[in-house]
């Protein structure tokens, strides 16, 4: 009998789970033969009062960081990470930028009571150890600080190393917040075959970063350390895309939730379709972790995530659709299919609710504006336009 052959689509797509699980376990292996312990990925929803989310593999370690609990031990493990908001990019942001995902998974370490020069080392070892040609990479940090003269005597040629003197052009700092970690350090970037021998650091892909964390802040000032402590972090899309050359950082499985919001909606462009699979995988994730749809915290954060998603739905449809009808293939392929449907069933229904009371308000008060009706009820206006 002739044997069936993978489709081309279904191939790539075996090739890239291949590379993304060559990279987790070379970074684990790389790790264990140090004398490293891994961890297992933290849950996302997590009680701190500085995030509302795991969004970064330092975050679960923080007091051992600070010294406060326990114990010094070096680690490393890949985490799946958070981010809505802030610095790092919100949910509109995977609307602009096809690289861009909320959710992911981040490769990290935490080494503590090493020397600078120890810590750089072994952060550029392990960058080789996941496959990345060393002399691709470049290395940059701010002046006056020690991991600007470990650059310096590195095994590094001169133009793989660059100081930066202005420190707001590039973010080599750290802060968590007033009484919380500080740190400084190194960001790696990883710069395509064949490139020029001074390349512009925006046309290098950053990769991650080695931070010093160096103490508290506290105001304008640091409370420093008596011991020494180094954060390591690394995107395993972002270290996938240097190793395979492709053009999205998290390839899988966003871009086949974006394929199948393409076949739904044939006009869909995309972005719109990027769009609309990050807030699936977002939705997909916290409710698997427990969590479902209400007014605190972290329960209202995915309400909105999924209000967001029902408006998209409906935008895209150009009417008000049963939302539940066209995610249905989302829904199947989710991790908890039954959490999944009821948080979108019960928001869609809230939804409808809200309509229908704008709906009679306008009858009522036909002189309010759609800004009037915005403020009022939060429902965005070209929402209105489909009334």
């Amino acid at each position: 009998m002739e044997s069936i052959k993978p489709s081309s689509q279904e191939y790539h797509q075996d090739q890239e789970v291949a590379v993304e699980e060559s990279i987790k376990s070379s970074f684990l292996e790389f790790h264990q033969d140090k004398g490293f312990t891994t961890h297992d990925s933290f849950p996302l929803v997590i009680d701190d009062p500085t995030v509302l989310f795991t969004n970064a593999t330092i975050t679960p370690f923080k007091s051992m960081f600070s010294g406060d609990k326990m114990g010094f031990s070096n680690f490393a493990l890949i985490q799946k990470c958070l981010r809505l908001g802030g610095t790092g990019g919100t949910v509109d942001t995977a609307r602009v930028d096809i690289n861009y995902t909320s959710l992911f998974d981040m490769l990290g370490s935490g080494l503590f009571n090493v020397s600078h020069d120890e810590a750089l080392k072994y952060f550029v070892d392990m960058l080789g150890a996941l496959g990345l040609n060393k002399k691709n990479l470049i290395f940059s940090t701010i002046e006056d600080h020690p991991l600007e003269l470990s650059l310096k005597s590195a095994s590094l040629d001169a133009n793989q190393v660059r100081i930066i003197e202005d420190h707001k052009v590039l973010k080599h700092e750290w802060s968590f917040g007033e009484g919380d970690l500080h740190g400084r350090g190194v960001i790696a970037w990883f710069a395509s075959e064949g490139y020029d021998q001074n390349p512009d650091l925006s046309d290098c892909l950053q990769i991650g970063r080695i931070v010093d964390i160096d103490g508290i802040s506290k105001g304008t000032s640091v409370i420093p350390f008596e011991h020494t402590a180094f954060d390591v972090g690394l995107g395993l899309g972002r270290v996938e895309l240097a190793l395979t050359g492709e053009n999205k950082f998290s390839l899988m499985p966003w871009r086949k939730l974006s394929e199948q919001f393409k076949d739904s909606f044939g006009h869909i462009s995309d972005m719109d379709a990027h769009y609309m699979a990050n807030l699936c995988r977002v939705t997909d994730e916290l409710t698997s972790e427990g969590l479902m749809p209400g007014n605190k915290r972290h329960s209202y954060v995915l309400r909105k995530i999924i209000r967001s998603l029902i408006e998209e739905v409906w935008l895209q449809s150009e009417g008000f659709v049963n939302v539940e009808n066209v995610l249905q293939f989302f829904i199947e392929g989710s991790m908890s299919k039954s959490r999944v449907a009821a948080a979108i069933s019960g928001e869609e229904s809230l939804l409808r609710q809200i309509f229908s009371e704008v709906e009679s308000r306008r009858k009522k008060h036909p002189e309010m504006t759609v800004s009037d009706l915005y403020s009022t009820f939060g429902i965005r206006p070209n929402l209105l336009s489909l009334m």
